[in-house]
């Protein structure tokens, strides 16, 4: 049934927001969002199906083919080709039953945890748009962030490994999702990332030791506080009203109020 869009009462707030791997949001008043993702029952089943799926052959070959050795490689030999077979039906060469099932089996708790990313990233812009007029975000370039570091033979990357897992943690908690469906219930306004998590709040001293870890301690003036709430506080402050020339933030195109009822989030 359509209905229209329900007039949105100001709430003349202005909310810096800083996004992390650790926890999705937290904000610069405290407010906190986790992206929910499957238990740790699901998760290793997912991993075992993956495994499984690694090991299993997707086609039953033909008897006589074999597997050889050519330029430090597996391949294998085929005692007659698979197209050939297809066309004179030999009987071999068929998609293997058990295959399918580990398959079919692993596409719906894929599919079950991006439902949840999903419904997830549509409750944190609805609370966040309930909250404030204005949620302001770091420019981040999320895809170009997840970029794989395997680089080239002849150049080949460093620390391939942690980058693809910090690449699964940033694909997982959302962020493109969340800031887009933000942009679409409320004002979004993006500002420059750098230093928003080593700046310090009381005395605007920069230093990478003002971080260790969710704890903010600036190295000049002393001053204490959360890691993420000291970020979204910078992120905020970086935002100027429009028509200020100082103002560096970028708004993002968005539709304002929608007619979504609210839902229940961490926020």
């Amino acid at each position: 049934i359509d209905t229209k869009a329900q007039p949105r009462t100001p709430t003349g707030v202005v909310l810096g927001v800083d996004r992390g791997v650790t926890t999705t949001l937290v904000s610069d008043q405290g407010h906190v969002f986790d992206t929910p993702g499957i238990g740790p029952g699901l998760s290793r089943r997912r991993r075992a199906l993956e495994q499984s799926l690694a090991r299993s052959q997707r086609l039953n070959p033909c008897k006589g083919d074999r597997w050889a050795a050519t330029d430090g490689r597996s391949r294998l030999v085929y005692r007659q080709h698979p197209e050939v077979c297809a066309e004179v039906g030999c009987g071999c060469w068929k998609v293997s039953a058990r295959y399918e099932r580990t398959r079919i089996s692993l596409a719906k708790i894929i599919g079950h945890e991006a439902a949840q990313r999903h419904d997830g990233a549509h409750k944190a812009s609805r609370a966040l748009a309930d909250l404030a007029d204005v949620v302001v975000m770091e420019g981040l370039p999320v895809q170009g962030m997840m970029a794989s570091a395997k680089g080239s033979k002849e150049a080949p990357g460093k620390n391939v490994a942690q980058k693809r897992g910090l690449n699964r943690e940033i694909a997982a908690r959302a962020w493109y999702s969340i800031e887009s469906k933000t942009a679409y219930k409320t004002e979004l306004v993006k500002v420059p990332a750098p230093y928003t998590s080593q700046t310090c709040p009381a005395c605007g001293h920069i230093d990478p030791a003002n971080r260790h870890k969710q704890v903010f301690r600036c190295t000049a003036c002393g001053w204490e506080g959360h890691a993420d709430q000291v970020g979204g506080h910078n992120i905020k402050n970086r935002w100027s009203p429009p028509g200020d020339p100082t103002a560096g933030a970028q708004p993002v195109a968005g539709r304002g109020a929608l007619s979504e009822d609210g839902s229940e989030s961490s926020m």
